[in-house]
């Protein structure tokens, strides 16, 4: 299994390609691969190679570092608490993606915080 970095790389493909409005078959398509094959970089199963990496970037129009983790992000395991390993993984997926998206467009504070504690709520129940 290629690791925590190509996990984190995978993460921010599939953040960038949502931004773009992008499928993966769509993503797939312009690199030439399979929607398979761009499904296992984004869920780190697949170590993505330098040179499409780089070609990722371009077609996403972003640079390319902003694909590898940020300084202070490359803890080890260990040293990272189990929730937040847990939210992370969460985060990589399409329900997600959808209720941040969606949590961000509430102006409101107040709607913002009756929220959380509905959520809260019903995880607990």
């Amino acid at each position: 299994m290629p690791g925590r970095i190509a996990s984190h790389i995978g993460a921010r493909i599939r953040a960038y390609r949502h931004e773009r409005g992008l499928s993966q078959g769509d993503l797939a398509a312009k690199l030439g691969l399979t929607f398979q094959q761009v499904q296992k970089y984004e869920n780190g199963l697949n170590r993505v190679a330098a040179s499409r990496l780089f070609e990722i970037a371009s077609l996403l129009a972003v640079p390319l570092l902003k694909l590898f983790p940020d300084e202070g992000e490359t803890k080890v395991e260990s040293e990272v608490p189990a929730e937040v390993a847990t939210v992370s993984v969460f985060m990589a997926t399409h329900d997600g993606w959808r209720l941040c998206r969606a949590f961000v467009r509430i102006a409101d504070p107040d709607r913002r915080k009756k929220l959380i504690a509905l959520v809260e709520d019903i995880a607990d129940a």
